[in-house]
């Protein structure tokens, strides 16, 4: 099996494939904590989280913003001004040779390199809201 050698690489290939990881190590770890911070443990609760460029809502990436009709906002979100957040190193091997068009194998090596470990961790903040159903009164005639 031929090994990557970055010296191999065009000029100016490697220092772009490191940039990119490094960014892409952000924004994975940015992602997973916004899909992980807005994970409701109950139905009668309704999550929005910030991290980074990433927003989600109840664990959903894709999700948006507001709470449905009966939701009211609670005192127990607000700012998480640093905590520890993962990427994952294959994940992100195979996202910056997808973005850069480049031989999986090329980025791969840069990332050993790197010294990458297989679970990097990487300090986030980010922000939640939190809502919880209100429930009617109930009337005690």
């Amino acid at each position: 099996m031929r090994r990557c050698n970055p010296k191999r690489l065009p000029r100016g290939l490697a220092s772009d494939i490191v940039s990119v990881i490094e960014g892409e190590i952000e924004t994975q770890a940015n992602q997973y904590a916004a899909e992980a911070w807005s994970t409701p443990e109950d139905d009668d609760t309704f999550i929005v989280a910030e991290f980074g460029d990433w927003g989600a809502v109840n664990g959903d990436l894709e999700g948006v913003g507001s709470p449905p009709h009966g939701y009211v906002l609670t005192d127990e979100g607000g700012e998480i001004p640093v905590v520890e957040g993962y990427a994952y190193r294959e994940a992100v091997v195979d996202a910056v040779a997808r973005k850069l068009k480049v031989a999986h194998k090329h980025v791969d090596r840069i990332a050993h390199l790197m010294k990458l470990p297989e679970e990097i961790p990487v300090s986030v903040s980010g922000s939640t809201e939190i809502y919880r159903r209100r429930h009617p009164r109930r009337s005690t005639a």
